[in-house]
């Protein structure tokens, strides 16, 4: 039994495994971060109507995150004003391309600003 070896992988066949396997590691994780905006991309986007609906809501939240029982008036106020400022804003027309119906859905089932916020992200 002199002189014979244990059976065993050799370094070469090691090194090579574990390549592979970092390399797989390495693609997981890239196609974890793709898979979210790709999803986003192809799924159903919020309509015109969706669009406008969320502004409505999120002026509603930021009028009850400034005075816990608003007037109603002062959420009309707020929505008029959040509606004029959105007009004039380049990224509000992008909201049929770039929100899900389910941001939208989830945006406006909120019940505050933060939540609201979330949906969107």
């Amino acid at each position: 039994m002199l002189g014979l070896a244990t059976p065993g992988p050799t370094p070469a066949a090691s090194s090579r495994a574990e390549v592979v396997v970092t390399c797989m590691i390495v693609l997981g994780l890239v196609i974890a971060a793709v898979a979210e905006p790709v999803r986003r991309r192809f799924a159903a986007h919020a309509s015109a109507r969706d669009c406008s609906a969320m502004l409505d809501r999120y002026a509603e939240h930021l009028a009850h995150a400034a005075e816990p029982k608003p007037s109603a008036a002062a959420v009309n106020d707020r929505v008029r004003a959040t509606r004029v400022e959105a007009a004039s804003n380049a990224a509000f027309p992008q909201c049929t391309d770039e929100i899900t119906k389910e941001q939208a859905a989830c945006a406006l089932a909120s019940t505050y600003a933060d939540e609201f916020e979330r949906c969107l992200q």
